[in-house]
């Protein structure tokens, strides 16, 4: 992402994503290590409970968290949609 220590991020988060962007106004920051910390409200708002596994998507300017059960209902619908399909 490019993104130094101490840049300021926005984050927020639904259900089925959390979005993080640099934006000066935001109320998050880049660790001094590195590290990108998404707020309490924003893992309960998206379900996350400590150890779960998430999927990443990152374009140039938005890093896209999400959840598990986001991505088990992708999966599901592209199971559900060749289930029928031919082999």
């Amino acid at each position: 992402m490019g993104w130094e220590p101490e840049a300021t991020l926005e984050i927020t988060g639904t259900r089925d994503e959390i979005t993080v962007r640099a934006n000066a106004e935001g109320r998050s920051v880049v660790t001094p290590q590195g590290h990108v910390r998404l707020p309490a409200p924003v893992r309960h708002a998206a379900g996350l409970r400590p150890g779960d596994r998430v999927l990443l998507v990152a374009d140039a300017a938005v890093l896209r968290v999400l959840p598990p059960a986001t991505v088990d209902r992708a999966l599901a619908s592209l199971d559900g949609a060749t289930a029928g399909g031919a082999r």
